[in-house]
């Protein structure tokens, strides 16, 4: 499994983003997210090769992620499956617009395996998001960042949320 010079390896969370509707806040919608599974979608829908390394649970909501990712052209050869359940991402608009509670102990989302070993079959490695900092992801997605570096670019996306509220 390689991906090659012009490829990109995408290592990081994907998870459900659950958004209120603007006529009734107690309905929720489900929307595929977390920012580097968008970014490998993203890539793939510009005709860029990209594969995805994260892992995805074993709920409705995986399942959801999966068929956004696939639909774009993304490469799941390397994308980690879990039984355990989708991390959440819940918007909570406050009076300025912005706010998420993240609900991502005990979820598949974050069980990302280490993909040193491939890091330097891809042009570019990007890594991000909360996996960079939530563990046991945070010890895969550093080992893999290492192993890049020597090996491709790396593409390091910190996607700070120092005002969100993590479980």
């Amino acid at each position: 499994m390689t991906g090659g010079p012009g490829a990109v390896l995408v290592m990081g969370e994907a998870l459900i983003d659950l958004v209120p509707s603007p006529d009734d806040r107690l309905t929720q919608h489900a929307q595929p997210g977390g920012a580097p599974a968008n970014v490998a979608a993203g890539l793939a829908a510009l005709s860029t090769p990209s594969w995805f390394a994260g892992t995805l649970g074993g709920d409705g909501f995986a399942r959801a992620i999966e068929e956004r990712l696939v639909s774009a052209g993304t490469e799941l050869g390397l994308c980690g499956r879990s039984e355990l359940p989708t991390a959440l991402a819940v918007a909570d608009p406050g009076p300025d617009g912005t706010g998420y509670h993240f609900h991502l102990q005990d979820t598949a989302t974050f069980r990302i395996a280490e993909r040193a070993s491939e890091a330097g079959e891809f042009g570019a490695v990007y890594v991000g998001g909360l996996a960079a900092v939530v563990s046991p992801a945070a010890e895969a997605v550093a080992a893999t960042a290492r192993a890049a570096a020597e090996r491709s670019v790396l593409v390091v996306d910190p996607n700070v949320r120092e005002d969100r509220t993590l479980d």
